[in-house]
Order: structure tokens, then sequence, then C-alpha cells
């Protein structure tokens, strides 16, 4: 059995490609023209798709659905997110000892920072994690004690991180500030991120398989069938030159 994605999508694959051919068509048929003195003054037939109406009929055969694990997509979707956190604390203002004049971490760090930033990464994934729906939810309602606690498991993977790495700086009065910031910011980065991951995992978990071949729909009274038209139109595109906002040429497809 087949779903109604892919049953339009072969639909609409097979519409582009019919156009394709008949391009391929026209295009061997151009130099034939050319070979030929007096054709050669004629124009090129070539077919227009302009749009086409296609109707298909078909009834539901099964409705599958999948379970969504909430806290497996919240694990992949965090562990993407940790590189934005860990570049946001990079930033963060510091104290070198000996030093009167704060400086951002990125500088103190020099050579070290990939390093640091790995070790980061690493503490960042160890320090934070939400375990289970009720603290998944509470992070997509943005309760306080859910920002607090990600904090704090930042705060305290910065510190382990600095240790492991022997970076000797010390805080500032502005750094737990920005440490708060960068933390909320990320937090609806990451929320925003997990309502789209669930959303889309929600709608892929649902199967539903189609029949549509004569043979399939020939015992199943019309009344239990379905439709669904579809008018489908061809827009062009050719290959152009455009200029990059530094000065470089590229070439890509633009709408004719």
């Amino acid at each position: 059995m087949a779903t109604l994605t892919e049953v339009l999508g072969a639909l609409l694959r097979d519409v582009a490609h019919a156009r394709a051919q008949a391009d391929m068509f026209s295009r061997q048929l151009s130099l034939e023209y050319l070979k030929d003195d007096l054709m050669r003054v004629l124009p090129v037939p070539r077919a227009e798709i302009r749009s086409t109406d296609v109707e298909l009929g078909f009834a539901v055969s099964k409705v599958d659905r999948k379970e969504v694990s909430k806290t497996q997509i919240t694990g992949e979707v965090l562990a993407g997110k940790l590189v934005s956190l860990c570049t946001r604390m990079v930033g963060l203002t510091v104290k070198v000892p000996g030093s009167r004049i704060p400086k951002p971490l990125r500088e103190v760090l020099g050579d070290k920072r990939p390093v640091f930033e790995a070790e980061l990464s690493r503490a960042l994934a160890q320090a934070i994690r939400l375990k289970n729906d009720k603290e998944i939810d509470a992070l997509l309602e943005r309760q306080e004690t859910q920002i607090t606690a990600i904090e704090r498991a930042a705060t305290s993977a910065l510190r382990v991180s600095l240790k492991a790495t022997g970076v000797n700086v010390a805080p500032v009065p502005q750094t737990k500030n920005e440490l708060s910031i960068h933390a909320r910011d990320w937090i609806g980065e990451l929320a925003a991120a997990l309502v789209n991951a669930l959303d889309r995992a929600k709608t892929e978990s649902v199967r539903i398989d189609l029949a549509v071949t004569c043979d399939q729909l020939a015992d199943i009274p019309e009344a239990n069938l379905a439709r669904v038209k579809l008018t489908v139109e061809i827009e062009n595109y050719e290959w152009t030159e455009v200029e990059t906002e530094d000065g470089t040429l590229i070439r890509k497809l633009v709408p004719r």
C-alpha cells in the first residue's frame, strides 16, 4: 500500500518529468532543423504545459500511529543545541589574576579555546539533562525552577571545564548576569526547536495507507471512496549569474 504523500508526490514528479521529456524532444528536433537549409528558418515546436488537472480517487485501507518518544526527541534536540550555548558562554566576561581589566573569555583562552570548548560541550551534556516528561514540560512552559536549574548546571559546567583545561580566571560582577541572559536566551531557542521537533514527529507518526489501483478499488462501494483534485501549474526557471554582496558571481536558478 502507498501513502497519500507517496501517491501525490509521484503524480507531481511525473508531470514535471513529462515536461522535461518534451523539452528533450524539442532539443533533438532543433538539431535536426539546424541541419536542413529549409527547416532551419522555421520555428522549432515545443510543448508547453501551463497547468493540468488531476483527480485521484482512493480509499483509506489502514491507519498506523507510531509512538512518539518525547524524551528521545528532546535528547536529540538538546544535543544539537548545546553547541550554541557553548559558543555563548565563551563570550562571558572574566578577570585574569593580576589584571584589572576584564576580558571576554575567548580572548583569555587563546590556543586553548578548541580544547576548552570540547570540554565545555562534554560538561554541559553531563550537567543539562531533561530526564522525564515533567522536566520537559517545565522547560516548554518556561517555568522559573527549570530555568534556574539549567543556569546552575551551566555554571557548574563552566567551573568544571575551566579547571579541567587549567584556565585560571575569576568571575566579575557582570559574569553571572551575562550567564543568566545567555542561558535564558538559549532556553528560548531550545524550547522553540523542541516544539517544532515534537510537532513534526507527531505529524510523521501517523501513516495512512491508501488503496488507489483499479484492483484495490474494485470491490469498494462508491460511497466509501474519497477524492482529491489537484491543479498543477508548471513554473519555469532558468540559470542566471548573480552577484553576491562580496562581489562574487554565482549561478542560480531564478523564475522566468
